[in-house]
């Protein structure tokens, strides 16, 4: 949850409450009208699984998907009361 309020916070710095986005697209977007595209989002995902080292059982790098990880983040959050 921090990270995601921290997130929040650098794009209302950047942009004011105009960007409705939490990861808007990172040039050629002064007034954050658009979001980051899926091509971006998933090199940057994937570079952040290698750097967190996720590993399965057998100790090999874990295959996740933006997918997935959005739906185990839904579920907790929903566990913790988030709306």
């Amino acid at each position: 949850m921090d990270a995601i309020r921290e997130q929040y916070k650098r794009v209302q710095e950047r942009f004011g409450g105009a960007c409705g986005w939490l990861f808007p697209k990172v040039s050629g977007n002064p007034d954050g009208k658009y979001p980051m595209p899926y091509g971006t989002v998933d090199t940057r995902f994937d570079a952040w699984l290698k750097w967190i080292r996720l590993i399965d059982f057998n100790g090999h790098a874990a295959a996740v998907s933006r997918h997935q990880f959005r739906h185990a983040l839904g579920t907790r959050l929903g566990h913790a009361g988030v709306p």
